[in-house]
This record gives C-alpha cells, structure tokens and sequence, in this order.
C-alpha cells in the first residue's frame, strides 16, 4: 500500500490525474492532496503536512503534472523500498555534489523519465544511464523532485527543511539528509513517467541553490565512486566549470553586482580554487561585459580549466 503526497495549485485535485494513479498502480492507495491553491505554504511546509497524514507504509510525494504509463508500478517502488539500505527511490539524479552550487544534472546523471511540453505537443525519452549499466537501479546522491518515494518511517530521521522558502531545492535537501544519514538513494528504471513540465530555474530557485550548498558545506564534496582513480582532480575540473556556469546564471537572473561578486567569491574560496576571478575587481569587469555584450555560457565554458587551476 502506498500514500501519494501531492502539493497541489488546486482547490480540487485533478481527476485526471486521480483516475491516471488508480488505473495503473496496481495496489491499494490513499491520495493526500495539499491544497496550496493561494500559496499559502512552501512545498517543505506541504509535504511535511502530507506525510503526517498518511496511513500507509511508504510514500511517493509526485507533482500533479505527471502521468504513469507503467501498469503495477506501485509494486515495483515498493520492491525497491523493501532494501533496509534504501532512503530516496526516484527518476532522475546525480551522484556527485561539489562545493558548488549546481542541479544534480552532471555528466555522471542517470535519468528515466519522459519530458513533454503540452503547449507544443512534444514529447521526449530521457534515458542517460553508464556504459556499464544492465540493472533496474542506480545508486545517485541527489534526485529530481517530480516524483521521491521513501518509506514512511523515514520521517522520524529526515524531514523537508522548513527554513527554505518557496518550491525549490526541497528535493536536493531531503536527499542529502537521507544520504548523509547512512541510506542509498536511487534512480530506478523500471517505472514509465511522463512529466509535463521543464521547472523553472528562476532567481528564487538559484538563491534556494545558494542558501542549500552553504548549509551542507562542511559535508561536501560528496561524491558516488564512478569517478577514475584521480579524483580530486576530476572534482576540482567539474568545480571550475560549474563555479563559472553559476557566474554566469547569477548574472543572467539579475543578481546585484554585489551580490555575484560576494557569492563566487564565497564558493570559490570554499572549493580552494584559485585563479584570477578570485579577484573582486576582475568579477566586476566580467560582470559588465556579460551584461553589455550578452556573453553566451560557452565563453566561460572554453576557458581551459587547466589554465585556471593551480594546486
């Protein structure tokens, strides 16, 4: 039996979306919808709420833009929750979380979902999986928020933070609390999901971001070893890309220049890294050019990491 957590826009939860779970779950199942339709609570608030109502052993808080296309996979995700070892069961995650703010896309992600937009009527099959991968699960660090399930006992050792505002980073933070708390987290492989919506990474997501990476920096970089025998190196090309992707997204989300200059160079003395944007006098310049000119993220990216990094 399963209890579905959902923090819904809604006064009254889609039937759509209700009649979508009872057709394919394939066991017994409760909804708890949240009704958040005037925002009057964060997502951590909601689900928080959620979890405490539910009456069934394991819990899968979903977004109410989903639709399963898998018969029985309620069976499945608690196949996977029955591991004592298992924290998080989810769709799409990383295994690697550096000292940089960053989403747990990275080039070591594992993703199963499908992503469709209704307004232009696509859809598209997100598989990313290693080389070497022939099972029905990847153990990652942090998961995507559409769709966490967990066992419902859980909630005595990790609950969503409600010093966080908003709807974002709830995800990244449970995560890091399930894995930091001795459980596995995973992508799991054997669950068909269509997700209508592409998130939105705006200003309050990327200060979400912020505000998440400096509560758990002292634990960090943490790190699944599918990484090659030199891995501080590896960790520290993969800090230099993302602390100049996340100049560049501060800039483009209208940051203050004050706020940009304090943020890199905050993270860039917590990751150790020391090349010339350590300078507060070259972020500005950098910061004005970005602006006039439009600089597009690969300029920063073609910069050589190697003529960057000095140890």
């Amino acid at each position: 039996m399963i209890s579905i957590v959902v923090c819904s826009k809604q006064k009254i939860l889609s039937e759509i979306f209700s009649e979508n779970i009872r057709r394919t779950i394939g066991l017994e199942f409760e909804i708890i919808s949240i009704d958040n339709s005037e925002n009057k609570f964060s997502i951590f608030e909601a689900y928080n709420q959620g979890w405490k109502q539910t009456r069934f052993d394991y819990v899968c808080f979903v977004h109410e833009d989903v639709h399963f296309n898998s018969q029985n996979w309620g069976e499945n995700v608690i196949r996977h929750l029955q591991n004592p070892e298992t924290g998080i069961c989810g769709l799409a995650g990383g295994p690697l979380v550096t000292h940089i703010p960053a989403s747990w896309k990275n080039k070591y992600q594992s993703v199963n979902i499908i992503q469709a937009d209704y307004r232009k009527n696509k859809s598209e099959r997100l598989v990313r999986l290693p080389h070497d991968f022939n099972g029905v699960s990847k153990e990652v660090i942090l998961l995507d928020g559409v769709f966490l399930c967990l066992r419902r006992n859980l909630n005595s050792i990790i609950q969503f933070d409600e010093s966080f505002s908003g709807f974002h980073v709830y995800d990244l933070d449970i995560c890091l609390q399930s894995f930091t708390s001795g459980f596995k987290n995973y992508v799991i492989f054997d669950l068909s999901l269509t997700h209508f919506s592409k998130g939105n990474r705006d200003k309050i997501y990327f200060k979400n971001l912020i505000m998440l990476y400096k509560k758990w920096e002292t634990e960090l970089p943490l790190s699944i070893d599918y990484l090659n025998t030199d891995k501080s190196l590896q960790i520290k090309e993969i800090e230099t890309k993302q602390l100049f992707k996340l100049f560049y997204k501060l800039v483009n989300r209208q940051f203050s220049t004050i706020e940009i200059i304090n943020e890199i160079t905050y993270f860039s003395q917590q990751s150790r890294l020391n090349y010339f944007l350590k300078s507060r006098f070259v972020i500005r310049i950098f910061i004005y050019l970005t602006k006039i000119y439009s600089l597009p993220v690969h300029f920063f990216q073609k910069i050589r990491t190697e003529n960057i990094v000095k140890f």
